[in-house]
């Protein structure tokens, strides 16, 4: 299945800088930022190619009722098949799967799923991070984004998830993601096999709701540059990656950062082309590495800083 998104990569400058990229090709947005320790009026670029309301909701433990509304949206959401899961993980940790539903909150329209989680092992860990009980959903091929922690009383909560279990502990709490829309159906890859595969994969069909504009979209508009900037020799790179996953350069722009002085970026379009899912940063034939004076350049991690 073919998965493309628009993604942001960034990294931190200093004077001037080399970028590095790995693989054929690649599309995806992305932006790369890096913070400069000299303000230029001019930077030449050298760029080698290596390659959140109240709702009802029906406890999904009752196989007959699988459907969830949430009343100001109208949302409702079923299980495509009419079989509801019951639970994902195994014999060393596991978590029952009490109830799923559509609600609203101030980060957008949210898909809420509550658990029972049960770690029985000696080692502690905790639900959220637990491969053998994974719950990835997603809109259009793209895994959906999380809220954050939150104390929205009465909308959410999913601290619990994060707290160690240990040797037959019992934890109750939630895993909640924002939609992209409430139209597409959601695909939910639950737990891992083997050759770390989902374990199984289940698909939820919402109806009654509307497209809900893409914000991220709109903040990733082509940025014009603070600084004068150019590739060496009209060199621009296009592509990145090979015919598995590949990433299109957008645009390229050094910006004046409030929190992080002066930055790249760099924006791209990620395709991928594989059913197993892959993100866009770890992608290996997807590569990019920036250096300036020899020196890698660092990331300011990950922000919402609109630049």
């Amino acid at each position: 299945m073919k998965r493309k998104h628009t993604i942001w990569i960034t990294g931190l400058l200093c004077f001037s800088f080399f970028i590095t990229s790995c693989g054929q090709s690649s599309a995806t947005s992305a932006s790369s930022v890096i913070k400069e320790a000299v303000n230029t009026d001019s930077i030449k670029q050298i760029i080698s190619e290596d390659n959140e309301t109240t709702d009802t909701a029906i406890d999904v433990s009752d196989q007959s009722s699988n459907l969830t509304t949430d009343k100001v949206s109208n949302v409702t959401c079923s299980w495509e098949d009419s079989e509801v899961p019951i639970e994902v993980g195994n014999d060393n940790s596991k978590a029952l799967i009490k109830d799923t539903r559509i609600v609203n909150s101030s980060y957008g329209t949210l898909l809420i799923m509550d658990f029972t989680y049960t770690n029985n092992t000696a080692q502690a860990s905790d639900f959220i991070n637990d491969s053998n009980c994974d719950v990835k959903p997603y809109q259009n091929g793209i895994e959906l984004d999380r809220p954050g922690i939150t104390s929205e009383a009465g909308v959410y909560d999913y601290s619990d998830a994060f707290t160690n279990v240990k040797d037959g502990g019992i934890i109750n709490t939630q895993l909640v993601w924002v939609l992209k829309d409430t139209m597409n159906p959601v695909e939910i890859d639950f737990g891992i096999d083997s050759n770390y595969n989902p374990a199984y994969s289940k698909t939820l069909t919402l109806t009654g709701g509307k497209d809900i504009e893409d914000k991220q979209d709109e903040s990733q508009e082509t940025k014009e540059s603070d600084y004068n900037i150019s590739w060496l020799n009209d060199n621009v790179p296009e592509k990145i990656g090979n015919d598995n996953s590949y990433a299109i350069l957008k645009n390229t722009s050094v910006l004046k950062s409030p929190s992080y002085g002066i930055v790249l970026v760099m924006d791209f379009e990620y395709t991928n082309n594989l059913d197993k899912a892959r993100n866009f940063i770890n992608n290996t034939p997807c590569l990019v590495k920036i250096y300036q004076n020899g020196v890698e350049l660092d990331s300011p991690g990950n922000t919402s800083e609109q630049v």
